[in-house]
């Protein structure tokens, strides 16, 4: 039988069944079709989500693409902008990672990953390296300075950090977060004779690497690096120690309103509207609905307990004890957390959670950590304390495609805060859609007419009794996934029978 003729045969008995059928039959028929329309929809959303993600850690070789832009806090891998060996000698090499465009708060040089793999894993990275960064002035963690070319690197044991800057290691990391005019990074100049001074990337957020030669084969082709970034830093028109325009002023935020802002007024990759053009007092309300703070359903308002430990200094905890993973995986980036020692004194109060991390290595114990906007001040062992964290009601931390055009990434900038973006007298404003309050009552009175008031609820078909949404999930390495919510209040939204499920997905790549 040929391919067309089993074609038609098969259309043909779908007629006869649809002749044959009775009235109920033909509609779970169209339900049915409706169904897998909607099943195939749904799996393309899904893949292209996926696909998003894996774009964002992805390491590119620049080739004319834009540099993207962070906001809030996420891990990213980098655009490749410039690699070399030092004289035409293969034992050491030289990349630049460039990560984003604009001056970013932080790096958070020990979340930086190799191949997948920690720098803190002594069986993948057998001996230390050193991270250095241009926040710090001089000294130890501030940025290499000295040619990484040859052999006599220290020898520091495996997934360990040297604090002299001036020495040779097996590996270097520089971290440069972008300022709007920057040094060139010394370790290049003082390694590579075509990095001179002049080689700033003002405006760019980078990582200046060196590899060094190991005979056992530690590095493998261009190792492809990912890294937690506290993203750009953005106006806040509530904030009166800012100006608008200058940058210099401006501080981090995952405010969602505050990262709208930003894009439509910046001139480099966004809409560049002045502002003047600006009604700044409708983004300072939404940035205070966005700011709001509410219970995280698990801890809904009570703190639970917790084993903690930590080292003066540092700006993370690892949680210990039993049930570790549990309550670790209570923890989401963006987050405020209040944290008490064994004694009730009060460690962290409303400190950001900018990072979390799970690693367990081989043969070793699996570690559970925090990373939060604050500096220890003591050394921690085995606390028996409480937590209690609290989550704001928007935030965005996500990875701009400054290749994608301005109405496309304003939408998802919008979606990620249920913003409406208008145009009244003049001037650009932002409202956050919100339930609101009533502001007029109706009674008797106001009945004018024997038909009295029509009341349209709107159609079932714009409801939803089952809501998925899609994001990319920290906890989990930023793998795609999904959280499902049931709608569980009056009205139901369903059908006569109560079995027609009315389900709506939704993508929120700045969740």
């Amino acid at each position: 039988m040929g391919f067309w003729t089993a074609v038609g045969k098969f259309f043909t008995k779908i007629g006869e069944a649809w002749a044959a059928a009775d009235t109920l039959q033909k509609i779970n028929y169209v339900l049915t079709a409706v169904t897998l329309a909607v099943g195939v929809k749904g799996f393309l959303q899904a893949r292209n989500m996926l696909n998003k993600g894996q774009d964002i850690l992805a390491n590119k070789t620049s080739m004319g693409g834009k540099i993207p832009v962070i906001y809030g806090t996420r891990r990213v891998g980098a655009q490749i902008i410039y690699m070399d060996v030092n004289d035409n000698d293969c034992r050491d090499m030289y990349v630049v990672y460039a990560l984003s465009v604009g001056e970013c708060d932080e790096i958070l040089g020990r979340t930086i990953e190799l191949d997948g793999n920690p720098l803190t894993d002594s069986a993948r990275f057998r001996n230390g390296g050193y991270i250095g960064s241009d926040k710090i002035a001089s000294g130890s963690g501030s940025l290499n300075t000295v040619s990484q070319n040859g052999t006599n690197s220290l020898n520091l044991a495996g997934g360990t950090f040297g604090t002299d800057p001036t020495a040779k290691y097996r590996y270097v990391m520089n971290l440069h977060h972008g300022a709007a005019s920057q040094t060139a990074d010394p370790m290049l100049v003082a390694s590579m004779p075509n990095w001179t001074s002049s080689h700033r990337l003002d405006g760019i957020c980078y990582i200046a690497a060196h590899y060094g030669y190991d005979k056992e084969g530690m590095w493998r082709g261009v190792p492809q690096l990912t890294v937690q970034v506290r993203g750009k830093k953005v106006f806040d028109p509530r904030d009166n120690t800012q100006t608008f325009g200058t940058v210099s002023t401006y501080k981090h935020s995952d405010n969602p309103a505050l990262c709208f802002l930003d894009y439509i007024t910046n001139n480099e990759y966004g809409k560049g509207l002045t502002q003047s053009q600006i009604n700044m007092t409708t983004f300072s309300s939404a940035a205070n609905v966005c700011d709001t703070l509410v219970d995280q359903p698990y801890f809904n308002g009570s703190a639970k307990s917790v084993t903690w430990e930590g080292t003066s200094g540092n700006d993370y905890i690892n949680i210990t004890g039993t049930g570790a993973n549990s309550i670790w995986w209570q923890n989401k980036i963006g987050e405020k957390i209040d944290l008490e020692d064994g004694s009730g004194n009060l460690v962290l109060d409303g400190a950001e959670i900018k990072d979390v991390q799970r690693t367990e290595f081989y043969n070793a114990q699996a570690q559970y950590s925090v990373y939060v906007n604050n500096i220890l001040g003591s050394n921690y062992s085995s606390q028996g304390g409480t937590s209690l964290l609290k989550v704001k009601r928007f935030h965005c931390n996500g990875y701009l495609d400054a290749n994608k055009n301005v109405m496309d990434n304003a939408k998802e900038l919008l979606a990620n805060m249920r913003g409406i973006f208008l145009y009244i007298d003049g001037k650009y404003e932002l409202s956050i859609e919100d339930t609101g309050s009533s502001t007029f009552s109706i009674t008797d009175d106001h009945i004018i007419s024997d038909s009295g008031i029509s009341v349209d609820y709107g159609n079932k078909d714009k409801k939803a009794n089952k809501v998925i949404v899609e994001f990319f999930n920290a906890n989990k390495k930023y793998e795609l996934d999904t959280a499902t919510v049931l709608h569980d209040a009056s009205p139901n939204y369903t059908s006569d029978d109560g079995g027609e499920v009315l389900e709506v997905k939704a993508e929120f790549p700045y969740f």
